[in-house]
């Protein structure tokens, strides 16, 4: 009993020291970066743009779905009949946004798409908050692209088990054998059994501290090879977020957001056995990354002040809309031919709620985020 009483309440300083260390970034100064004698404006969209690739240099397809009412109206369990989500193309050369319905998709299988990949140029890797389908999961969908003109076709699904560890966040082929993923929480969407327990109410409350109590080497990166799931052990961390491969240098680069890194990993013939090489340091909180192999360059979604994401959030969900001030945003290069040497393109506040992706395409700004809906472009 002594054992268990102690526990706790180390675990409730960790959680204390925690949030005191976090809440510590309101004092932070950010300054706007990258966007003087630019032209902003807003293309949008019914549903946020979670994440999105460049297809071209006038094509990029990205994922959307009802971010606000998925994760915080459902994480509190106030509501759960969500609509699905949509992949969509922007053209940059109209500045338009068309929908991409997904051919012979499962009819019954909830599409909730978040994190993205682009694959050999020619196929999308998808995670799929699928869970409120019959108590089920979640799942990492394989679509085809299409060409001339551009659709999206469902090649197969990966089904995580039910009672898999942690909500999936990004995903990263490496090979046609081995992808990597991410989980930003150490627990999994509710289920019916459990959706008014004391529990799943405040997971996400305490999530992150009781993970790295009891595990410091659970980092929420996995493996997955010919249906084998394998945790990588390889250094603690908080919110495992954006990642991308460099299939040329066989690096896989993972964003860490509250810890303002990325991890640089080594693949080498045993592709679900990597080794760290690299911790890549930011001043902001990292989320989607996207390996432009034109330029060598990964391009960043970042936060500037980590708690002004929480509490855009935290006013979404007493407020119901996004008016929150002073939130800023932006986008990153990590130069990867030259030793991962890091540039702030874009940095604005209140442009766009919620960044979470960001890309330099010919002459224009490409900024997208998980609260606000739409695309902002900057020329």
């Amino acid at each position: 009993m002594k054992k268990i009483i102690f526990s706790f309440l180390i675990l409730f300083i960790s959680y204390i020291i925690y949030n005191i260390l976090t809440y510590s970034e309101y004092l932070k100064k950010v300054k706007e970066i990258g966007i003087e004698n630019k032209k902003c404006y807003k293309i949008g969209y019914k549903y946020p743009i979670e994440d999105f690739v460049k297809i071209n240099e006038s094509i990029i397809i990205g994922s959307s779905f009802d971010v606000p009412h998925l994760f915080l109206d459902l994480i509190y369990l106030t509501e759960t009949n969500i609509p699905n989500g949509q992949m969509v193309l922007l053209d940059l050369n109209t500045n338009k946004i068309t929908e991409l319905p997904i051919k012979n998709f499962p009819e019954k299988i909830p599409f909730h798409p978040h994190g993205i990949d682009l694959y050999k140029d020619e196929y999308i890797y998808i995670i799929n908050h699928s869970f409120n389908y019959y108590g089920s999961n979640e799942r990492i969908e394989v679509i085809k692209i299409e060409k001339n003109p551009i659709s999206l076709t469902f090649i197969k699904g990966y089904i995580l088990p039910k009672n898999f560890l942690g909500t999936l966040n990004s995903v990263c082929a490496i090979s046609d054998e081995t992808i990597y993923f991410t989980t930003s929480n150490p627990f999994p969407m509710p289920n019916s059994k459990l959706q008014n327990s004391f529990f799943y109410k405040y997971r996400y409350k305490f999530g992150n501290a009781i993970s790295v109590f009891f595990n410091w080497k659970n980092t929420g990166i996995y493996s997955y090879n010919k249906g084998k799931i394998k945790l990588i052990k390889v250094t603690s961390g908080f919110l495992n977020n954006g990642i991308t491969f460099i299939p040329e240098k066989k690096l896989l680069y993972i964003a860490q957001t509250i810890d303002k890194r990325l991890l640089v990993l080594k693949i080498g013939k045993n592709e679900t056995n990597p080794q760290l090489v690299k911790i890549v340091k930011s001043d902001y909180a990292y989320d989607n990354l996207f390996y432009d192999k034109s330029k060598g360059i990964i391009y960043a979604g970042i936060i500037g002040r980590l708690m002004d994401y929480i509490g855009l959030a935290e006013h979404y969900k007493k407020y119901g809309n996004i008016n929150y001030k002073g939130y800023y945003g932006g986008y990153e290069e990590i130069d990867t031919n030259n030793n991962d040497k890091i540039k702030v393109v874009h940095m604005s506040k209140d442009k766009l709620k919620g960044i979470s992706s960001g890309m330099t395409i010919g002459k224009k700004q490409v900024l997208s985020a998980s609260i606000e809906d739409g695309f902002l472009i900057c020329e």
